[in-house]
């Protein structure tokens, strides 16, 4: 009985310990494998800002090349208070392209709450057919931005021609 007495003690000794250990062991898993998931989550996160790191320096390094187009932006259109000089403009337009040109404005086209201006404008022009062209073709590449709504081409004295055109202009609202 001794004998079977000791092997008892010894069976259950190792049972115990092997339940000891192989507790240990589920723990250590378990907290191994939690741990796994922090780690990914980490590196998820770091490449995430590293990402983010990266692409505000983009956008820093574009932004200070942008910035070279920032003025020719904003002269891209006239201010409001510069269409004052449109009907002087376009006379003198018309005078460099052998045309009589007449502009006028008229009232504000829609309404103020955009960055956006608009003005109605009537325009004639009298010459030849050619210069008429050429005259427009000049009111194209001027720092005006035009929109033509109507144009009546008519024969008047002698060769020349009559252009009356209605459109509207655009500019920038003025800052206050």
């Amino acid at each position: 009985m001794n004998f079977r007495r000791e092997l008892i003690i010894f069976a259950s000794i190792n049972l115990g310990i092997i339940f000891v250990l192989g507790s240990a062991i589920y723990y250590l898993n378990t907290l191994i494998s939690s741990e796994t998931e922090k780690v990914a989550i980490d590196r998820a996160s770091i490449f995430s800002r590293n990402q983010m790191d990266e692409n505000l320096a983009m956008l820093r390094t574009q932004s200070a090349a942008a910035k070279k187009y920032e003025t020719s932006l904003d002269n891209a259109l006239p201010k409001k208070d510069q269409l004052i000089n449109f009907s002087q403009d376009m006379e003198i337009i018309g005078k460099q392209n052998g045309v009589n040109a007449n502009a006028n404005l008229a009232e504000e086209v829609g309404g103020t709450d955009s960055k956006l201006a608009s003005l109605r404008f009537n325009m004639s022009l009298e010459g030849t057919i050619e210069n008429i062209l050429q005259t427009l073709n000049a009111i194209k590449k001027s720092r005006y931005v035009t929109k033509a709504e109507s144009m009546e081409l008519s024969k008047s004295q002698s060769n020349n021609f009559r252009l009356t055109t209605n459109g509207q202009i655009f500019s920038f609202q003025n800052q206050e």
